[in-house]
Parts: C-alpha cells; sequence; structure tokens
C-alpha cells in the first residue's frame, strides 16, 4: 500500500481553487495532497472523487506531451484532449489505490530541486518497517499550484515509460490506435485489479468506470 498511497499523493488534489492559498512550497504541496487522498480513502469516498480531487494536481497534459515527444505539436486539440483523458484514465487505474492506508503511515517530503516555475520532491512513505521512496516533479502554474508532471519509482520515470510506446502507436495508427491502446491498457489493469482485490477486502466505493 505504501507505493500506491505516495503516488495517490501526485494524483490527488490539493482543496479546490479559492478555498485556500496554494501552497507556495512544492513538499507542503505535495504532503497536502498525500493528506486530501488519505482522508478520502478513510472516509471511503467513491472513486470518481479520488478521480476529481487528482485532476487538480497532476498537470495531465503535461504528462501527455511530454510523453508523446515531438508528435504533439502536430496534433490538433481535439486529439490533444483525447490523449490526455485516455492516458489519466490509465494513470488513475494503475495508481489510485483502492483501500484505507495502513493505520500510522507516514509521509515526509523534501525539496531537491527548485528552479524557477520547477522543482524537484523526494517522498518516502514509511508503513512500519516498510519505505517507499518517489521522486516527483513539479510545475508551477500560472494559478500558483504546484502540479506533478512526472514520478519515478524505483528508478523509472512514468514518463519514460511512454515516450517510445506512445510515438511508435502514433506511427502506426494515428490518434484511434493510440487512444485505444491506452484504453485496452487501462481495462486490462481494472481486471487485474478485481482478481487481486481479496474477497471481502474494503475497497473504495466506485459507481462506473473511469473514462469514456
Amino acid at each position: 500500500m505504501a507505493v500506491p498511497l505516495l503516488l495517490a499523493a501526485a494524483l490527488a488534489a490539493v482543496p479546490a481553487a479559492g478555498s485556500r492559498e496554494a501552497p507556495a512550497d512544492p513538499a507542503a504541496a505535495v504532503l497536502d495532497a498525500e493528506r486530501a487522498v488519505r482522508a478520502a480513502l478513510a472516509a471511503g469516498a467513491p472513486r470518481e472523487e479520488v478521480s476529481r480531487v487528482a485532476a487538480g494536481f497532476v498537470d495531465y497534459d503535461e504528462v501527455a506531451r511530454r510523453s508523446v515527444g515531438k508528435r504533439w505539436a502536430r496534433l490538433s486539440a481535439g486529439d490533444r484532449r483525447a490523449v490526455v483523458e485516455a492516458l489519466r484514465a490509465l494513470l488513475e487505474e494503475k495508481y489510485l489505490p483502492r483501500g484505507a492506508p495502513a493505520p500510522g503511515a507516514a509521509v515526509t517530503a523534501t525539496v531537491v530541486r527548485r528552479r524557477g516555475g520547477e522543482a524537484s520532491v523526494h517522498a518516502v512513505s514509511t508503513s512500519g518497517a516498510m519505505q517507499a521512496p518517489i521522486e516527483l516533479d513539479l510545475r508551477r502554474g500560472a494559478d500558483g499550484r504546484w502540479r506533478v508532471c512526472d514520478a519515478v519509482v524505483s528508478g523509472l520515470a512514468i514518463v519514460e515509460g511512454y515516450r517510445e510506446q506512445l510515438p511508435q502507436l502514433l506511427a502506426l495508427g494515428g490518434v484511434p490506435r493510440l487512444v485505444a491502446q491506452l484504453r485496452a491498457e487501462r481495462e486490462a489493469e481494472a481486471a487485474r485489479h478485481a482478481v487481486a482485490a481479496p474477497a471481502g477486502a474494503p475497497t473504495v466505493r466506485r459507481s462506473r468506470a473511469p473514462g469514456p
């Protein structure tokens, strides 16, 4: 649970714009996000609610742009939106946790690099004797909020994992092929999680599948 919960910090929103001042420190933004998702999970919030708060703290447009690479500039606005939504649905299916975090789990976050509107944060989730580190790259938006645009787990960057795959799919079949592959991977992740969940285990309520 430690790694999914930490990734959920990257996929969880700080309070909605206008609810309070956005943290000026990127590490504080990460901790705010972790607390938000922990509270939602502990309350048994529907998965759609966890997804909703996610959209406020992750720069999915930037994640998609970095993953697609130079072909991004040649996509129409509609095609870009289709790729962003499909990639978002896949990442949420892979990384948003499905149950309440273990009692006593704690998260620390430290800024290791900050230059202008970009920063890198080293975070560690500790649960008992287990520790799960994660590196987060964040960008500060025009609204003053820090949003995640990449995460590195076990030495592998999420964006790097798609940087070769997505352009190849575009070359083979354009945006329809790319979106279809991302949706297929999302469904495969959903099926894997359904099989892995033990009978009777508490999970976050989910009324419908994310995405179209």
